[in-house]
């Protein structure tokens, strides 16, 4: 459920941030539903580094290293999701710490998608 809600909040800070800057090839990558969440995460950050990305990145009190850590946080969420495939269960062992950390950083990483997308 949380790589879920972060996919969610990765699209629509990536529709707000393609709508605010009248970008188009964003606007297209977070609107398509069979496009990868990888891609969706690689566009809003493309689109944040921008000129116009930036303003936007400060008005929201925000900044691109932020952005950064929640691209990782959810890069490392998605590899812990996927590794549920059951082709790659037994290459992992399982520890509960790494769980409860993407937990505790949800609230962080989401919150700089979420600020983002309210500025818009």
């Amino acid at each position: 459920m949380l790589a879920a809600a972060a996919e969610a909040t990765w699209t629509e800070c990536g529709g707000a941030i393609a709508k605010k800057l009248k970008n188009a090839k964003l606007d297209g990558v977070t609107n398509d539903p069979l496009m990868s969440i990888s891609r969706k995460v690689n566009e809003v950050r493309r689109a944040l580094e921008q000129p116009d990305g930036k303003v936007l990145l400060r008005d929201s009190g925000q900044t691109a290293p932020k952005v950064a850590d929640a691209e990782l946080w959810t890069s490392v969420l998605r590899d812990k999701r996927n590794a549920l495939h059951w082709s790659k269960a037994k290459s992992f062992i399982v520890d509960h710490s790494e769980a409860a950390d993407l937990l505790l950083g949800a609230p962080l990483h989401l919150g700089t998608l979420e600020a983002i997308r309210a500025a818009c």
